[in-house]
């Protein structure tokens, strides 16, 4: 795996890149992806009471037909944001505004956010694909923790506040909770 850094002052957005071994762009990673102020006032609201976090037994849909499998703490809460064709679900989109300016994409297919709750060790949920059709992923971690997320069975991205990773979400991926904070959260947008 090949890691190429871009390196600016640390208030500035910083890239990274992992390929694979043939060269391919795996994953973009970027940090400080929003000014401060915003990626602060988005941290302070999605940790509040006022998101509707719908509760959901598990992560991978693939899950969902068969309950034995997996471990009870595979399960977490969600809401989807945005969806194709209906369009705006929650409020939370006009927060999201400068997200969605910055993503290249032609067409979003759905914005959906993640809370993990803390457990004692850390709890790998099961690989999944976003959608099977050939889209792009961009997860954006709302707050720091000691939670991942997974690509290509081998590169671990970081649950870092304010960093968005791009990448293709046709391929299988997982996350994780997290054990030093009370939830790990992060927003899901797919595009093509």
């Amino acid at each position: 795996m090949v890691h190429i850094r871009f390196h600016t002052n640390s208030s500035q957005r910083l890239n990274m890149f992992h390929k694979d071994t043939e060269g391919n762009i795996v994953a973009e990673v970027i940090d400080n992806y929003l000014p401060e102020g915003i990626a602060d006032e988005l941290e302070e609201h999605f940790l509040s009471r006022n998101p509707q976090w719908r509760f959901q037994s598990k992560v991978a849909v693939e899950q969902m037909h068969d309950r034995s499998t997996g471990s009870p703490s595979d399960c977490f809460w969600a809401f989807v944001i945005w969806r194709q064709p209906e369009g705006i679900i929650a409020p939370e989109f006009e927060r999201l505004v400068p997200i969605i300016e910055k993503l290249n994409y032609k067409a979003l297919i759905r914005i959906k956010a993640n809370m993990y709750p803390s457990t004692e060790h850390i709890q790998k949920h099961a690989p999944h694909q976003d959608f099977s059709f050939n889209n792009k992923s961009a997860l954006y971690y709302v707050n720091s923790n000691d939670g991942y997320t997974t690509l290509h069975g081998n590169i671990k991205i970081e649950s870092k506040k304010n960093r968005l990773v791009v990448f293709d979400g046709s391929i299988e991926h997982y996350s994780t909770n997290c054990t030093d904070e009370q939830v790990r959260v992060s927003i899901n947008f797919n595009f093509l």
